[in-house]
This record gives structure tokens, C-alpha cells and sequence, in this order.
């Protein structure tokens, strides 16, 4: 199958929106990442795939760590930030605070899972990290979702 295609084909899943931050040296990393499950409730794992060569894989590679940020249907403009704009400006002037983990964890969230890595596979051009969940928290609020290109708000289908 053709790479275009594939990806007209993947377009048409809806995904939840994430930030996954890690540190590298004394500075907080993160890209905004839709590729982002969970694996296992017992343990708790869950799956995240990065960029082959990005800071922040290289960062998780380092470190073996990682914050999951699940973003708020209000928080499109957070997830741009992430995914358009250079590295060493994605955490200016935003609220954020270092986890136990001593990963970035961004301020406002739906929720957030704090993770170690127990594995990690080089798959095309991403990195898939299985990461045991050793913290987190959640919030009252609807997730940000992304499909065809663009943000929505899911939408209960009767009761």
C-alpha cells in the first residue's frame, strides 16, 4: 500500500490528543503524539510511538521516561504548540511542573500518566515505547479528539 494512502486511510480514526514531555539534561521536551493506547490494566501499561531521531524519543531513549498529557477539548491550541512549534520554545511561558518522575507535566490537563519504560521497538519511522504506569491523575472534563485533519468534541449517540 502507498504511504498517501495509508494515511487517507488513518485519517479516518478518531484519536485522542496527547503531549509527551521526558527531560533532556536539565530541559523539558515533548511533541504532541495521537499514537497512544493502553496495553494492559495489570500491570497498568500503556503504548506511545515517537519519532524515529526526535528530541523527545531521544529524551525517553535516555531516560527511560515519560509523562503522558491527555489534552482538554480546549487545548487544541496546546497540541499545535507541540506539534508546530521548535523544541526550545515549546514550555515558554506555560505553566508546567516537574513530576516525582522528573518529567514535565503540563498544567490544566484532562488527565496525566507518569511512566517508565519496559520496552521499545523501532517500527518504520517511530519508536513504540511500552511504559508502566507509576502515577497519575485525572480530571472532570471532555477529551480533545483529532480525525480527518482536524480537532472535535465527541458527542454522546442517545443513552
Amino acid at each position: 500500500m502507498e504511504s498517501d494512502q495509508f494515511r487517507g486511510i488513518m485519517r479516518q480514526l478518531a484519536t485522542g490528543v496527547t503531549v509527551v514531555t521526558s527531560r533532556s539534561g536539565t530541559d523539558p521536551v515533548g511533541m504532541t503524539v495521537s499514537a497512544f493506547n493502553s496495553v494492559a490494566v495489570d500491570p497498568p501499561l500503556v503504548l506511545v510511538c515517537l519519532t524515529v531521531g526526535g528530541a523527545t524519543t531521544m529524551a525517553v531513549s535516555a531516560t527511560n521516561k515519560f509523562t503522558v498529557n491527555i489534552l482538554a477539548d480546549d487545548q487544541a491550541e496546546l497540541s499545535n504548540r507541540f506539534a508546530f512549534t521548535d523544541q526550545e520554545q515549546r514550555f515558554d511561558e506555560l505553566e508546567w511542573t516537574w513530576t516525582e518522575l522528573g518529567t514535565p507535566r503540563l498544567h490544566g490537563l484532562l488527565a496525566h500518566l507518569d511512566c517508565e519504560v519496559t520496552d521499545a521497538v523501532v517500527a518504520g519511522d517511530h519508536v513504540v515505547f511500552i511504559g508502566a504506569v507509576v502515577g497519575g491523575d485525572r480530571h472532570d472534563g471532555t477529551p480533545l479528539m483529532y480525525t480527518d485533519g482536524g480537532y472535535h468534541r465527541p458527542e454522546p449517540i442517545g443513552s
